[in-house]
């Protein structure tokens, strides 16, 4: 590119093309400052375009080229010394060649090759140094280079991201003028010191502004030092947490250990592959392993009760199954390899599977149940007892009754056939109600024994058949007569009822009535008085309630040792009701209590 007198373009055109140099021609030195760029070898241009305005606007396009490009300026004169207007425009460090008039062809030649020998050199040193750039710029670390002024001369984007600044301006700025907050810090000690000693540095460093953790290697070079360096927060965090969850889980096994040393339990891990079996100290007590024995699964089967180790074998077989959830809660006998002792042992645990499903690892816990085995030894002999002398308790009872029962019988036919006479005084007919009321008050009794001992066998039957109600309280009445006349207790009767029969079993509504009746006179204050009502529902229904005293305290049954047939339900302090309902179907009443 040149811009000379038009009457020597036609030498300079001629010998370029002789010589094979490609060039261009530009008539105005303004279009010339506007073309130069990155490829343009140099420029030939007179000593008179210095004169125009624009020569400043070319010097000043100069000045602004990268770092690597100087771009030679080969200017024509006819002069020996250097025009003042060149040397002020220019500068002393401008890249100027100056060519004598008149032009020759061989001088401007050799000028011109020379010129751009030195351009393809500044060429090389900008491959040079964009390959450079590249390697830095594709290091994901934070790297800086810092001359001996500690001046920056080179960062990369990282280092712009993490210092907040952009990285045009960072270059040439002092690296303490930039973090003036690290003046005095670990880091700014380090990096004297590789600066002085010419040793590397790799340490790592909090750095507060920022509030991260940085990993910073430094080393030597010619110029200076560069750094590398790596946030290294995230994985401190982890580390941190690393440590936390270490610390809490030796918290926990020192815990675990306490807690199963306080509640006397034995620990044990057991590896099939291997064959690796720990036992804890506990353990090795309740198997009655010395110390010094070396621990195997053959040692521990070995401590197993004969009788008892098929149940291990099943267990292992159990928890090896696909469908089995790996729990198992089994209890057996161990005779002490050492001392002998028999002891009994609650062994609960789990197998661990591997990713293939299959079990890797056994762990669980031992407990000496060897007491409480023996208390339940001695429970069910002692329960074993028991239930024969209540199976013998039964059978007397049973016989008992029988017997007691069978010569009442003769007794009642006896009384009922002599009341039957008609010549009886008063006084006699008297004495021989009360025998008969008594003597079926004691066979009431007896039927109570006799029941006792059916419900004991779950023998107890219902013989159902029409019953009048209003006539079996009547008979209750009447047997507990004896009861209610030495208490001079009234009995009032309010038997509304125009339907009281109904399909249950006699004799167990007897005794219903019957201890109802009984106890309600047991409670009751002498003097007072007891009611008995019985009515219909819509429903057909036959209720009979009200059984109180005068007080309004409950007959209740059970109080005189007898069995419970029915209990009271609470109307309100002081008053109870116990009640039947008898139910109409298919014209026959059926009680349901």
């Amino acid at each position: 590119m040149f811009l000379i007198k038009p009457r020597e373009k036609t030498l300079v055109m001629t010998a370029f093309t002789q010589a094979g140099i490609r060039a261009e021609f530009l008539g105005q030195l303004e279009h010339l400052a506007a073309e130069i760029g990155d490829q343009t070898g140099a420029v030939l241009l007179a000593e008179e375009a210095f004169a125009s305005d624009a020569a400043s606007q070319l010097m000043t396009r100069l000045r602004a080229q990268p770092k690597w490009s100087d771009l030679p300026l080969l200017v024509v004169t006819g002069r020996r010394e250097v025009p003042r207007r060149i040397r002020d425009l220019a500068g002393a460090s401008a890249n100027v060649t100056f060519l004598p008039r008149p032009l020759r062809d061989f001088a401007l030649i050799s000028a011109v090759r020379a010129t751009l020998r030195a351009r393809r050199s500044q060429y090389e040193a900008r491959d040079l140094i964009e390959e450079r750039d590249t390697v830095l710029a594709s290091i994901s670390e934070a790297f800086s280079a810092l001359d001996r002024n500690w001046r920056y001369t080179h960062v990369n984007d990282r280092v712009a991201e993490m210092a907040g600044w952009q990285k045009e301006k960072m270059i040439g700025q002092v690296i303490w003028d930039i973090f003036p907050e690290a003046v005095g810090s670990e880091f700014y000690k380090k990096a004297h010191a590789v600066m002085e000693t010419r040793e590397q540095s790799h340490d790592e460093f909090f750095f507060a502004p920022w509030g991260r953790w940085v990993d910073t290697r430094m080393y030597p070079t010619k110029e200076g030092i560069v750094i590398f360096r790596t946030d290294i927060t995230e994985r401190k965090k982890q580390e941190k947490l690393a440590h936390e969850r270490e610390a809490k889980l030796r918290e926990s096994r020192e815990r675990l250990q306490l807690a199963t040393e306080a509640a006397d339990i034995g620990t044990f891990d057991f590896f099939p592959s291997t064959g690796e079996l720990q036992f804890s100290d506990r353990s090795r007590e309740l198997f009655g392993i010395p110390p010094e024995m070396k621990v195997t699964y053959e040692t521990y089967l070995a401590g197993v009760h004969p009788d008892d180790r098929h149940i291990v074998h099943e267990t292992v077989a159990r928890v090896r199954q696909p469908e089995s959830t790996g729990r198992f809660d089994i209890e057996y006998r161990t005779i002490g390899i050492a001392d002998g002792k028999e002891r009994w042992v609650a062994e609960r645990g789990r197998a661990v599977l591997d990713s293939a499903g299959q079990v890797m690892r056994f762990i669980g816990t031992m407990l000496d149940i060897t007491d409480k085995k023996n208390a339940e030894i001695l429970l069910q002999r002692a329960k074993n007892e028991a239930e024969e002398a209540n199976r013998a308790k039964d059978r007397f009872l049973a016989m008992l009754s029988h017997e007691l029962r069978t010569p009442l019988t003769p007794v009642l036919m006896t009384i009922a056939s002599l009341r039957r006479e008609p010549d009886l005084n008063d006084d006699l007919r008297h004495d021989l109600e009360v025998l008969q009321r008594n003597v079926e008050l004691e066979a009431l009794l007896i039927d109570d024994l006799l029941d006792l001992t059916r419900i004991a066998h779950g023998k107890l039957e219902l013989h159902n058949d029409a019953v009048d109600i209003h006539g079996t309280i009547e008979h209750a009445l009447t047997i507990c007569a004896g009861d209610l006349i030495g208490k001079k207790i009234q009995a009032i009767r309010h038997f509304d009822a125009r339907e009281h029969h109904c399909w249950a079993d006699p004799a167990r509504l007897q005794q219903v009535f019957w201890n109802l009746v009984k106890n309600s006179a047991k409670f009751t204050p002498e003097g007072g008085r007891i009611e008995i009502s019985t009515r219909n529902t819509e429903a057909h229904q036959i209720i009979i309630e009200k059984v109180r005293d005068a007080i309004g305290k409950t007959a209740k049954n059970g109080d005189d040792g007898t069995n419970d047939l029915l209990m009271s339900d609470v109307l309100r302090p002081n008053e109870f009701q116990v009640w039947f309902v008898a139910e109409h179907l298919v014209d026959v009443p059926v009680v349901r209590v």
